[in-house]
């Protein structure tokens, strides 16, 4: 079930580093299903000097951080093969996480095709999520001069119509323990958002606070200097005008406001928050 077909193309044998001993070889690697006593395998190989190699192993190029495998044929610490799914099955299980599907539907879709565990379809979804957020890390900073960004932040927390039924996550928590600081993370988190206007890029972090130093450190980490950023008057982002990358230069940051209790934009600055308020 799910075996890549034989014609599938991986690239150059060259490029791909794929078979050391023929560094210069220019043959197109593809998937060949190798026969065996227990079924055929998916087997990477190349057309012209015939090197073939396991896909539960991967190749050199394929090779991620710390000696770790790709997306489809990742390792161990041990640097034994710990995948054992075909592509297809990987990319159904990685399309239902990035469309938003829930354990349930993923297991509906993925069920008629193929023959997973709830464990394994649980992991990949895990790995999926891990996968996204290795990748917001690595993007590089957004803005720079002549460029908006805008920031905000939101609270959620549930809310009940008309007061029936059991209470929300947001509502259980008790009125004592809530400010304006976040109250109890695990219970009602706070959201860090900020909209590059031109490309409409938008990243989310998920804080414990919105104070000073958790908000602008983040602002310092992915914004670039000379940006013009919109935000409203929260008290927190005073220190944006202040605000100096890691090597302690400042990022001298074109900081505008709108009050939102009067105006939706700033009379004088321009400055508004309604795209990312939209999202």
């Amino acid at each position: 079930m799910g075996r890549p077909p034989t014609c599938e193309y991986w690239g150059i044998c060259k490029d791909l580093c794929f078979n050391p001993g023929e560094p210069g070889c220019g043959g197109e690697v593809v998937t060949y299903n190798r026969p065996g006593k227990k079924g055929s395998r998916p087997t990477f190989m190349c057309k012209r000097c015939r090197k073939q190699l396991s896909q539960l192993r991967g190749t050199q190029a394929l090779q991620g951080r710390q000696g770790q495998g790709s997306f489809f044929a990742c390792q161990d610490v041990l640097g034994r093969p710990n995948v054992k799914l075909s592509r297809r099955e990987i990319i159904w299980l990685t399309y239902a996480m990035v469309k938003g599907f829930s354990s349930r539907n993923t297991r509906e879709l993925t069920e008629k095709e193929f023959k997973l565990s709830n464990s394994t379809r649980t992991d990949w979804r895990n790995y999926t999520r891990e996968v996204a957020l290795e990748e917001l890390r690595a993007q590089p900073a957004m803005g720079g001069v002549g460029e908006v960004v805008q920031i905000d932040e939101c609270l959620l927390r549930g809310r009940r119509k008309a007061n029936p039924s059991r209470l929300l996550t947001g509502d259980s928590v008790p009125s004592r323990r809530r400010n304006n600081y976040g109250g109890v993370s695990n219970k009602c988190p706070w959201i860090f958002g900020m909209l590059h206007v031109s490309t409409k890029e938008l990243r989310l972090f998920e804080v414990d606070k919105r104070d000073a130093a958790t908000l602008g450190s983040l602002i310092a980490k992915h914004i670039l200097p000379g940006t013009t950023v919109y935000s409203d008057e929260w008290a927190a982002y005073q220190c944006i005008p202040r605000l100096v990358d890691a090597n302690g230069t400042p990022l001298n940051l074109d900081w505008r406001t709108v009050n939102h209790s009067v105006n939706f934009v700033g009379p004088t600055t321009g400055a508004n928050t309604q795209r990312i308020e939209s999202e």
